[in-house]
């Protein structure tokens, strides 16, 4: 498929959707790099900078400012993408159309950027829930990585919501699956015995099923929990916002 005006400019007749996004300027570039996101972990799309939310085609001015401002947001994506923008001259101007284009095809959702995965609905980006997350990257990897058997250098205990740790608790002692003495177990033993931790050290999948602020927690890619299947219907739950 040739990218070219003729292209932007049947994009923007038909307004933006689940898979067009328009920015006026890379002024807004942290948000077409979220929008973006969202089309990775969807069904792909194109981000197009230069196009006003109205469909008209205004373009930018592009320097070195600008595409080294591409480069880092590019370099934001967890996993690293393979993509690159594509330059598009405004005709009777100096100015460019910039255009992100994915085919919604690659093999390791789901993404982030800059540390939180988003989606895309209609035309609105926003940030993935937790249990979607979840759930996305069992379907696309299954649990062949052990991510979240690894230890986290950079999660504390502190980092844990610890009273959701004892309703957990409370609520696998009220289902028969652990000791009534397991009531009285502090935070530190209480994980020891979910085996989230190693050596008293805090695993990624303490993260996701505990953590404060989940997403914020790790920067590498997250994977469902490795945790007893009789646990894990008490374990997931909704992420608070």
């Amino acid at each position: 498929m040739t990218i070219d005006l003729d292209y932007i400019e049947h994009l923007a007749e038909n307004h933006e959707g689940v898979d067009v996004g328009f920015k006026e300027t890379t002024g807004q570039l942290n948000r077409g790099m979220e929008t973006l996101c969202g089309m990775f972990n969807g069904s792909g799309g194109v981000v197009v900078f230069g196009v006003s939310n109205k469909g008209k085609i205004i373009g930018q001015e592009i320097g070195d400012k600008t595409t080294r401002e591409i480069g880092e947001a590019i370099n934001k994506f967890d996993p690293a993408v393979d993509i690159q923008p594509i330059y598009v001259p405004v005709d009777n101007s100096d100015k460019y159309a910039i255009v992100f284009r994915t085919d919604g095809l690659e093999s390791d959702k789901p993404y982030m950027w800059d540390g939180k995965p988003y989606r895309r609905h209609d035309s609105v980006t926003s940030v993935m829930p937790r249990e979607k997350f979840i759930r996305l990257h069992e379907l696309q990897h299954g649990l062949k990585y052990k991510w979240e058997n690894e230890v986290n250098q950079n999660l504390t205990i502190d980092d844990l919501d610890e009273q959701l740790i004892h309703n957990v608790i409370q609520g696998a002692v009220r289902r028969g699956r652990l000791s009534n003495d397991a009531l009285n177990d502090t935070v530190p033993i209480a994980l020891s015995r979910l085996n989230l931790t190693k050596d008293g050290a805090v695993c990624n999948s303490a993260a996701v099923l505990f953590g404060k602020v989940f997403f914020r927690l790790s920067t590498m890619q997250v994977t469902p929990c490795a945790v007893q299947r009789g646990q894990q219907a008490i374990f997931h739950r909704q992420p608070t916002t």
